[in-house]
């Protein structure tokens, strides 16, 4: 017997039939209670978790890299080469605001994943965005594989990789009833 069948028979039992009324509710009853019996019925695998808390952390060591590079001290400052002191000094204040949303809109929607709620994709989403902006901006206008190296592509392409993985972790979350 399936969840809507269950529920008709179930209000047949306690609504009594012919009012418009009861009809209206038994309607809106059996599509809220089938929507109930299958967000609870989904079973959510057993690698979901694991991964949502990585997220998490992962995430969280962004918040850290932000904290570190805004509040950078002068003497932390003067350490690093001369070519990478000019990059900080003359970072726009846009970018620093869409850093801010990149790593706190994966902190929030990953969050969002672990706590099991929809709205983490929107949020995870806005994040990827800044994400693509902060990278491709670093990349391509900042030169920062003329100043760090060759290999210092690597960190923006694994940070827009897993930024992407979240996004589709989360629509599929969502699409597949994990998520209230």
């Amino acid at each position: 017997m399936s969840a809507g069948s269950f529920a008709k028979l179930l209000l047949s039992k306690v609504c009594p039939a012919g009012s418009e009324k009861a009809a209206e509710s038994k309607e809106y009853i059996i599509i809220e209670f089938t929507k109930l019996i299958m967000t609870t019925s989904t079973t959510i695998p057993g690698w979901y978790k694991p991964v949502t808390i990585l997220a998490f952390l992962w995430n969280l060591v962004g918040v850290l890299a932000f904290y570190m590079e805004v509040f950078k001290s002068d003497e932390a400052l003067a350490l690093l080469p001369e070519k990478e002191q000019m990059i900080h000094l003359n970072m726009p204040v846009w970018m620093t605001l869409v850093f801010f949303l990149a790593v706190a809109g994966g902190t929030i929607g990953s969050l969002g994943l672990i706590l099991k709620k929809k709205w983490a994709y929107p949020v995870l989403v806005l994040s990827l965005i800044a994400v693509v902006i902060q990278m491709s901006y670093s990349v391509l206008v900042l030169d920062t594989d003329r100043v760090g190296g060759h290999g210092s592509a690597f960190m923006p392409v694994l940070v827009v990789l897993i930024a992407v993985g979240l996004v589709g972790l989360s629509r599929k979350a969502s699409q597949a009833g994990w998520l209230l």
